[in-house]
């Protein structure tokens, strides 16, 4: 399983995230405009393209070790 990117670009009814293990990236605009995600879980993520996460409401972002 992966994400494209724009996967979910713009649906306004995404409230929270909770990625399986194995994605690892969030891709060009995946999430952006997502204007009603409030939470998502990062744990796995070792990096987020060009605008991933732009324009959300994100209140809680959960990351694994730094």
């Amino acid at each position: 399983m992966s994400l494209s990117n724009t996967m979910f670009w713009s649906c306004s009814n995404l409230t929270s995230v909770t990625l399986p293990s194995n994605i690892v990236q969030i891709p060009v605009k995946c999430f952006a405009y997502d204007s009603s995600l409030s939470t998502i879980n990062l744990q796995n993520i070792s990096a987020v393209y060009d605008n991933g996460l732009r324009q959300t409401s994100l209140a809680t972002v959960s990351i694994g070790d730094l």
